[in-house]
């Protein structure tokens, strides 16, 4: 018992030795000082507690989650919230984190509307960054908001801090087009006409065009220089959007020729001079829509 007693001294004397080498420093004067020893404070739990999301199976709106608890939505299961239970996802994304993920069998990597998600206030929205389908073009335009710093601020009423914003007629008068490109210097010039379309939730959604102005692919004028007016309704300009889209007519097809998307709420009244970008989202240089915005509330 006595040499078992005596071992278990010196093995703890040995560890006491190898800790205080490992925490020891060397001052400037060369002489070691004291091993370093690590202070928890009681609010380091709760520090850890905030600076990090711990994935949890969505079971129903009634059952309350803590704030860095997220939750993992399919498809087709945000389709189906976001239709029948909307004002409930709302109120659960104030406090709680949600992700949308594209459904299993889109396999030719097509991304998924993100418009229903973000509508329903879902702070993640996945999509497949290597297809460049409307989706993407949305979801695109939607960060450029912010100054394209990754994070667009969700509207008042979807933190519940205020009620939606009062709908609105946004009247678009299409006047003319500039330089558009061509594919080859050789190519036929171009039949431009422009198409514009409202995609929001619920009713914001509407799509018209102008008319085709033949053989003018550099200054096509609409309406004789008047211009074409379009209205468009919107009962929730906070999350619905306006995209501008340039078109190509030909008699055996119709081209894509540039395009872009407008948050309704990111739109001044007046002239402006909307860019253009092309299918693989580049700028096209001094490409553009001239076109006349107006609002009015209704």
């Amino acid at each position: 018992k006595a040499k078992e007693k005596e071992k278990k001294v010196a093995e703890q004397a040995q560890k006491k030795e190898e800790g205080t080498s490992r925490g020891s420093k060397k001052s400037g004067s060369g002489a070691e000082e004291g091993p370093v020893i690590e202070k928890k404070t009681k609010g380091s739990a709760k520090w850890a507690s905030i600076i990090y999301l711990v994935a949890v199976h969505f079971k129903s709106f009634k059952t309350p989650g803590k704030p860095y608890e997220m939750s993992s939505f399919a498809e087709g299961k945000t389709k189906k919230l976001a239709t029948i239970q909307r004002e409930e996802f709302l109120r659960y994304n104030y406090r709680q984190l949600a992700r949308v993920y594209p459904a299993a069998h889109r396999i030719a990597s097509d991304n998924l509307d993100p418009i229903a998600a973000w509508a329903s206030g879902c702070q993640l929205v996945a999509l497949n960054f290597q297809t460049g389908d409307n989706p993407m073009w949305l979801n695109f335009w939607r960060f450029r908001e912010n100054n394209s710093t990754g994070y667009v601020l969700k509207p008042p009423y979807m933190r519940g801090t205020a009620p939606k914003l009062l709908p609105i007629r946004l009247t678009v008068v299409i006047l003319s087009l500039q330089r558009l490109p061509n594919k080859t210097a050789s190519s036929d010039i171009l039949d431009p006409f422009v198409q514009i379309e409202l995609t929001g939730p619920g009713k914001d959604v509407e799509i018209t065009r102008t008319a085709t102005v033949t053989d003018n692919g550099f200054n096509a004028v609409f309406g004789g220089g008047r211009g074409e007016a379009f209205e468009f309704d919107t009962q929730e300009r906070e999350v619905s959007m306006l995209k501008i889209s340039v078109f190509d007519e030909d008699p055996m097809q119709v081209t894509l020729v540039g395009q872009s998307a407008l948050p309704i709420t990111a739109i001044r009244p007046g002239y402006r001079h909307v860019a253009l970008h092309d299918v693989s989202n580049g700028a096209i240089r001094y490409a553009g829509v001239l076109a006349k915005f107006a609002i009015e509330y209704i």
